[in-house]
């Protein structure tokens, strides 16, 4: 709010806003004893929102608080990181790291580290003085700001730091309200949203008597009304009022002559700039068509002049209450004028105007992304010049924000002519980022409408390169875009070896192992003829997962080590990707949980960072795998519930292969139902999609059938698969074991052999992996009914990560004990495989094995059925989150000390709220603390 002589309302108290104020007020007195909060301010334009921010910064002031305060503006959406570095990077933030917040598009690679880095700052800040952060006109945030935002706010939940943000709520993309709706909800009862309403006709009346110093008559009153309660127009109908000379004052009370509205206020914009001098006018004019702040040298280009001929004029304009300083440069008094003034300009001009401005601020200096948001707006068909802004803007913008880099690049082809030499370039990029962004469908019919039109063989091999890389097609749908543009003729070296490299990998994704290596030499030898990393990182992925699955398991290692050596040269983008997920899926395959647990959790926290939807779901996925190496069911079903589609989601690519595999496992271990009917479902859909999905889907099916008693189908569906392939996957290992004991009782020479060529495959590198070594003797043991093999088996696996391959190795020990005879030590074993089975919640394997322990005579029973709400139907570790949040524990606290990542922190409180029909933690917090006094002692759950 201004008064009308344009300077900020800070002397006079807000009117009409006391109850807001009074939330506010307890936003600070909270903040003051160290609680935070998130608090949304909205309300129309002219409405007060900024006016209320600068009180409460004054408020925070007068207790002793620090506040950083930013403002987004509607032509930087497209600026990386832009609200960012406005609010955390100014030589006034008292948090350290600004030099490196301006890294944060230059190095994506140390995005994440940069964003950690000034969450620990903002903590230490927090921590000399509470902290407030007020950030106006949050609708026009870019998305790196607003992931970056809302990962600090979760980061900090715990600081003393509150988050004061003002938006107009029909105003910015959907995605960004969005964005900020669930930052409030997230903090439950300490996110607060205050919608700020019009005054009414007493609060104006208020707001005059503040301004003019006195009581207002009757009639005074009535034209304050004109105003229709929004402070921005009263104002400026006061100030019009005094500027006409038509305000009185006497014996303290004001009126006014007339009851006819203020020239300044009936006027349209049009009739307002007629009153400046031509000149005035000009300036004015060119000012609506530059971004929201602008220097004097810049609106001076737009003008024609020098700025040393803009001083009568930009004078007569802040005279007139258009133009005020902001800084060190030049700007509208409110965005309600800079509209208005650029609706008197007609469209086709003001369309020539503003891409004029662009042109001027890139000269400037300005970056592409800085003039992305004007140019679209504004350029005709055929402007290559827009063209070239857009599509370094895209390739900016990409490494953020996808999908908006989508957008930039696709407005980029909608300007090119038809016949333009680089339309296919632009094509490509396009697809490429659609992908990226996960709009497959649009990337799908752009793919098609590109190849209706006739091409030359480089552009037919880059477009299709791009659907190749990153699609919802099956890895051997994109091995075939790979393998049709290198039998296309006269093609680059550099697309020859882009697709070589894709080929072998998705080669080796796709389970094509016979094919593997050779594709890994050939893109391998291009890789270094062109000395391209990228290339040279996908064959020694591929050739890594195929050493494992042949049972060179140290080769393997050696392998993926050279690849995160590679990795290390800069941001490699997707391919950077690709070897992050592959060295963590490894580490766990080969038994090197803790390690691999580590990987993963980075590999979350880095997809969540930068808001990469694929990446999170490939992590995610792999930490559900993970959690079942370690024995952690109900971890692992949580995860995957978490994703996007739940439970029932199950796609084409590696996410959807991994999914079905848990889903599997789950099934078969929990003996659940709907599990049972969900893991059916994706294995028939896998089942005819590639050597790798056809492996996954065959025993799932054969464990179905095993489970159900039919031995013949389970064979059947095992006899034609190899055991061992690429992917090569944690639970690849299970199903070896898996096979021997359907080998075993069935007696089926075929499935012997398949088996048996699995086994010499694991005993190639003796003594080198023990997981390997452990399941090797394992699977000997049960197809030759040796028991000392068995014995050396649970030797082997007690020294590896994997408890219930340890406790199946442990039962079948102590069967074929029970068979020797020797009943003592049968049952120690089985009772031990019972608690572990029980331990993890294994309830299928441990209800098998207590009625093993029954028939000895020996009885153990697990746990009733869990209860579906309420606390008795938390899981144990659900249970452990409860106990440390209800005690203060932060997110990144309980994940430490747990062990967990904070993606399945998050997914874990989000399935306690639903079960006990809460909202939040104080929620929690309370309910505990009841339930504690309930109970006999505070940890109720064993």
């Amino acid at each position: 709010m201004s008064e009308p002589g344009g300077t900020a309302v800070r002397a006079f108290p807000m009117r009409g806003r006391a109850d807001e104020l009074d939330v506010l007020d307890d936003v600070i007195a909270n903040l003051m004893v160290g609680t935070g909060s998130v608090v949304l301010v909205e309300g129309a334009p002219g409405i007060g929102k900024t006016r209320l921010l600068a009180e409460v910064r004054d408020r925070l002031a007068a207790v002793g608080a620090r506040s950083l305060c930013a403002k987004a503006f509607e032509d930087q959406q497209a600026v990386p990181f832009a609200l960012l570095i406005a609010t955390f990077g100014g030589a006034e933030a008292p948090v350290a790291g600004a030099a490196a917040l301006r890294t944060l598009d230059a190095r994506p690679d140390r995005r994440y580290w940069v964003v950690r880095d000034l969450e620990a700052a903002i903590a230490s800040a927090a921590e000399q003085a509470p902290l407030a952060v007020l950030v106006d006109d949050v609708q026009w945030a870019d998305t790196g700001s607003l992931v970056a935002l809302r990962s600090l706010m979760d980061g900090l939940a715990a600081a003393p730091v509150a988050w004061i943000l003002g938006m107009r709520p029909s105003a910015g993309r959907p995605a960004v309200r969005d964005a900020v709706d669930a930052m409030v909800l997230s903090r439950g009862r300490h996110g607060r949203r205050l919608r700020l309403d019009v005054l009414s006709t007493e609060e104006a009346a208020d707001v005059a008597r503040d301004v003019l110093g006195a009581d207002v008559d009757t009639l005074l009153t009535w034209m304050t009304s004109m105003a229709r309660g929004n402070p921005f127009l009263l104002l400026e109908l006061l100030r019009g009022l005094r500027d006409e000379g038509r305000i009185r004052v006497d014996a303290g009370r004001a009126s006014t002559a007339g009851g006819a509205l203020p020239r300044r206020l009936a006027d349209t914009m049009e009739q307002r700039l007629n009153r400046l001098s031509p000149g005035a006018r000009r300036v004015v004019q060119m000012a609506a068509v530059l971004p929201e702040n602008f220097s004097a040298a810049t609106l001076a280009r737009m003008v024609g002049q020098q700025p040393s001929g803009l001083v009568e004029f930009v004078g007569e304009a802040v005279r007139a209450d258009l133009l005020t300083e902001v800084g060190d440069h030049l700007g509208f008094r409110h965005d309600l004028l800079r509209h208005a003034a650029r609706q008197t300009i007609p469209l086709t001009l003001r369309r020539a105007l503003e891409r004029e401005s662009a042109g001027a601020l890139i000269d400037a200096g300005a970056t592409p992304e800085e003039v992305a948001i004007v140019v679209t707006r504004s350029a005709d068909v055929g402007d290559r010049d827009a063209v070239a802004i857009l599509r370094r803007a895209a390739q900016t913008v990409s490494r953020s924000d996808p999908s908006t880099a989508a957008d930039l690049s696709g407005q980029a082809l909608r300007l090119m002519a038809a016949d333009d030499a680089d339309r296919n370039t632009v094509v490509a990029e396009n697809l490429w980022l659609l992908n990226r962004a996960q709009r497959f469908d649009e990337a799908q019919r752009s793919f098609a409408a590109a190849l209706d039109r006739p091409l030359d063989a480089e552009a037919e091999a880059r477009i299709r390169l791009s659907m190749a890389m990153v699609s919802m097609r099956s890895p051997g749908q994109r091995a075939e875009e790979n393998r049709r543009s290198l039998q296309l003729p006269g093609i680059s070296s550099s697309t020859r070896t882009q697709h070589l490299g894709w080929l072998a990998y998705h080669a080796m994704m796709d389970g094509r192992v016979s094919v593997v290596r050779c594709a890994a030499v050939d893109a391998l030898e291009a890789a270094t003829a062109a000395s391209d990393v990228t290339v040279a990182i996908l064959a020694k992925v591929a050739t890594a997962n195929v050493d494992c699955a042949e049972g060179f398991g140290l080769f393997g290692l050696d392998t993926i080590a050279h690849v995160e050596r590679l990795a290390r040269s800069g941001d490699l983008g997707v391919v950077g990707q690709v070897a992050a997920f592959h060295r963590a899926s490894i580490a766990i395959s080969l038994g090197r949980l803790s390690e691999g647990a580590a990987m993963v959790e980075q590999g979350l926290d880095v997809a969540r960072r930068a808001d990469d939807k694929t990446l999170l779901q490939n992590f995610s996925q792999l930490d559900a795998l993970r959690a079942l190496a370690e024995g952690k069911l109900a971890e692992a079903r949580t995860i995957v519930e978490s994703a996007p589609g739940g439970l029932e989601a199950v796609d084409d690519g590696v996410t959807g292969l991994i999914h079905a595999l848990v889903l599997s496992e789950l099934a078969v271990r929990t003996d659940d139902r709907g599990l049972r009917r969900l893991s059916d479902l994706a294995a028939r859909r896998l089942l005819d999609m590639g050597p790798a999905r056809h492996r996954a889907a065959a025993v799932a099916l054969a464990a179905a059938a095993w489970q159900s008693g039919d031995t013949d189908s389970a064979v059947a569906m095992l006899r034609d698969v190899d055991l061992l392939g690429t992917p090569f996957l944690a639970v690849d290992l299970d199903h070896v074991v898996f096979a021997a004991r359907i080998a075993a009782a069935s007696g089926d020479e075929t499935l012997r052999q398949r088996v048996t060529s699995a086994i010499t495959a694991l005993e190639r590198e003796p003594d080198a992996v023990r997981l390997f070594a452990a399941v090797a003797a394992h699977a000997r043991g049960l197809l030759d009914g040796d028991a000392q093999r068995l014995a050396v088996a649970v030797e082997l696996f007690a020294e590896c990560e994997r408890p219930l391959s340890n406790a199946t190795a442990v039962e079948d020990f102590g069967r074929a004990l029970l068979d020797d005879g020797d009943r003592e030590r049968a049952i120690g074993l089985l009772n031990a495989a019972f608690d572990t089975f029980a331990g993890c919640e294994s309830t299928a394997d441990a209800r098998r094995v207590g009625r093993a322990l029954h028939a000895l005579g020996v009885e153990r029973r697990i746990g009733r059925r869990r209860a579906r709400t309420g606390w008795e139907s938390l899981t144990r570790t659900e249970s452990q989150v409860v106990q440390l949040v209800a005690d203060g524990a932060t997110n990144r606290e309980v994940a430490e000390s747990l062990w967990l990542s904070h993606h399945t922190v998050n997914t874990h409180l989000r399935n306690i709220f639903a079960k006990l029909g809460i909202r939040s933690r104080d929620e929690l917090g309370r309910m505990t603390v009841s339930e504690r006094g309930r109970r006999s002692t505070p940890s109720w759950r064993s």
